[in-house]
């Protein structure tokens, strides 16, 4: 409450953002061994995780959730 009335918007912090996104990269070949059941990787050089997500998965609004909507399993599990 302290924040809102100070002006600040709720929400994550600059470094749980930045732990959240560690976790990603921890889980990364977990999350595209799953992801080449759906399809094989993209041919690119981005190495990037989000690309493997957004090329089986479609560049919607989420594709965290989409993953997790697609293959029924937690992306940090």
């Amino acid at each position: 409450m302290l924040q809102a009335s100070a002006g600040v918007r709720p929400g994550l912090s600059l470094r749980s953002g930045y732990r959240l996104w560690d976790r990603f990269v921890v889980a990364q070949s977990r999350i595209r061994t799953a992801l080449c059941r759906l399809m094989t990787p993209p041919a690119t050089t981005d190495a990037r995780p989000i690309a493997h997500l957004r090329h089986a998965l479609g560049d919607g609004e989420c594709v965290i959730a989409a993953f997790q909507l697609a293959l029924q399993q937690g992306v940090f599990a």
